[in-house]
C-alpha cells in the first residue's frame, strides 16, 4: 500500500519565519534565557563563545521587540 502525500501538507503560513541554522537558533533561545537569569553580559559572553554572530546577539538581546518568535514560547 502506498500512501499519496498531500502537497498542501508541506506548505508553511507566509508569517513562519525561516531559519536556516539551528543550532545556532537553539544557542540564541539560551542565550535570551540566561539573560533573563544572569543578565546581558553573561548572555553576551555566552553567545560569544558560541560563535553567534555579532548582529544576531547585539538583536536579540538590546532590541527584543525585533527577535523572531517562530515557536510562541
Amino acid at each position: 500500500m502506498q500512501t499519496q502525500r498531500n502537497e498542501d501538507s508541506w506548505d508553511f503560513p507566509a508569517s513562519t519565519p525561516t531559519r536556516p541554522d539551528w543550532h545556532t537558533a537553539r544557542f540564541v533561545k539560551q542565550g535570551i534565557r540566561m539573560q533573563q537569569l544572569h543578565g546581558t553580559g553573561y548572555a553576551a559572553n555566552f553567545l560569544k563563545n558560541r560563535r553567534v554572530d555579532i548582529d544576531v546577539a547585539l538583536r536579540v538581546l538590546l532590541q527584543p521587540s525585533r527577535r523572531r518568535n517562530y515557536d510562541g514560547r
